[in-house]
Order: structure tokens, then sequence, then C-alpha cells
């Protein structure tokens, strides 16, 4: 995520651009259901749209925003309360890594579990992801799974 947001600074003619907690919260609560492509334009939206150096929860796209309202809406204050994704979230703050690196092991596991079910074929890997078969091998090349 800092990579993406280093990037989408630089090509908005910005200086260094910070994320608010609230914000972040909700990049991490998020399920990226369109994987590393939705968070890089996600990031893309919320530098274009922030007026300073933080890009706070309102610069992120309108059904992020939603999210964070129903997260924060009754009941959801105990941990007891919040969803097993949710949770896991709030664990990564006490990890002590990167968000870069949470997503590249998060990245491996799946890939790993891909080449596990489509019997190493990787054509059939790719497809069960949903990306084309060079992305998949870049992957494999960049986490050395191959």
């Amino acid at each position: 995520m800092h990579r993406f947001l280093e990037q989408s600074a630089t090509q908005n003619g910005r200086g260094s651009l910070h994320v608010s907690p609230q914000a972040m919260r909700v990049l991490l609560d998020y399920g990226y259901p369109g994987n590393i492509r939705e968070l890089e334009n996600i990031i893309q939206h919320a530098v274009t749209m922030a007026d300073d150096s933080t890009s706070r929860l309102g610069d992120l796209p309108q059904h992020l925003q939603q999210l964070s309202k129903r997260l924060s809406g009754p009941g959801s204050s105990t941990l007891s309360d919040q969803s097993v994704s949710t949770r896991s979230a709030l664990n990564f703050f006490h990890k002590g890594v990167s968000l870069d690196a949470e997503l590249e092991e998060y990245e491996r596991r799946i890939l790993r579990a891909a080449l596990d079910q489509s019997g190493g074929v990787q054509k059939r890997a790719a497809e069960a992801l949903g990306i084309n078969y060079r992305s998949l091998r870049h992957r494999l090349r960049k986490y050395e799974l191959t």
C-alpha cells in the first residue's frame, strides 16, 4: 500500500502523503474482491481527492465510506461483536510488520493455494485466480514460487 501511495502522490505532483487512522482502518477491513488492482485504484482515488498531506476517510471511494459507517454503527464497539476479518485486521497492528509485507504474504498464500488446487498446472491456477498466465508467472517469479 505504501508503494501505491508514493507512486500515486508522485504521479499527481504531491509530496509525501499519509493515511489517517480512520481511513487506514477501513482499508485494512475491506476484503478487496478486485485484489491488488482494486487496492491500487482506491489509493489513487484517495490521493486525488486529498486536500492536504493526509488522506482521510472522506477521500476514499463512497463504498468504503459506507463500510466505515457499518463498522462504527451500534454494537460494533466490542471486539466480540466484530467480524473475523475485522479482528484479523486489528491483529495486524500487533504484529509489528508493514502492510506491504502483510499483503505480500497474503498473496503468496493465495498463489500457493491456487497452485495446489490446480494440481500445479499454472494455466489453470491463473484461470482460478482470474488473472492472465503472464501475470501469474510474474508473481510466481517475484515470490520465488517457481
